[in-house]
């Protein structure tokens, strides 16, 4: 597979992270079935770290304190280089190198993180709201590896407020300006977000809503 991060609606086989409101990593095929791959467990906690971090590579060193703690220096080396060997097993030999003391993700993997976060970068709410399934890594617990629950306890707030605020400051106007003629719409995907993401927001989504509807000259008099 070549290197590097697939577009998530690439169309063909290939390998599909999840890690909105679940946690796996599968494989689909040219006809649209899925198996999985990795279900919860280190050696996902690991994939999903590497495809996660700049240039998906990060040092034995760091990669031993997050996940392997709990051990001795020496153990928690052995059990990273035998995590890395059993990723090669499932994915090919090519899927995880380990070389000069850092450990970097090789295979292509179409992520849901990934498409989120270019569609929050393109201001595509409606596309951020499909791929934003919930929460990242929903109850994803790894025994012994206290450093890498608090990653996933920082990066899902970063991205749980990431989406509110792609919503809330950029996305509602920008859709109502290009969109006039479809506030039922906007206000359906709107609507919907917010739902996703709690009562809390719903209820500040939903008055920006109404706020912001009111205020276009071109929507209904009625309340939605």
């Amino acid at each position: 597979m070549t290197q590097g991060h697939q577009n998530a609606h690439q169309p063909g086989p290939a390998l599909v992270l999840t890690t909105l409101g679940g946690a796996a990593l599968s494989f689909t095929d040219e006809r649209g079935s899925s198996a999985q791959v990795l279900g919860a467990g280190k050696p996902l906690a690991l994939f999903i770290y590497l495809s996660s971090s700049p240039g998906r590579t990060a040092s034995r060193e760091h990669l031993t304190g997050l996940l392997w703690a709990d051990l001795d220096p020496k153990a928690a080396r052995h059990t990273l280089a035998q995590t890395v060997f059993a990723l090669r097993q499932r994915l090919g030999d090519d899927a995880v190198s380990s070389e000069n003391g850092d450990v970097v993700l090789q295979v292509s993997v179409r992520s849901d993180r990934d498409a989120f976060l270019a569609a929050v970068d393109a201001m595509d709410l409606e596309e951020a709201v499909g791929l934003y399934a919930g929460d990242f890594l929903p109850e994803f617990a790894v025994p012994g590896a206290a450093e890498f629950e608090h990653w996933a306890d920082l990066e899902r707030d970063r991205l749980r407020m990431t989406f509110v605020r792609t919503g809330y400051d950029a996305g509602w106007p920008r859709v109502v300006r290009v969109r006039r003629n479809h506030w039922r719409d906007a206000c359906e995907t709107y609507i919907r977000a917010a739902k996703r993401l709690g009562d809390c927001c719903w209820s500040v989504w939903y008055r920006a809503t109404i706020r912001w509807r009111q205020r276009s000259k071109h929507t209904p008099s009625r309340t939605y």
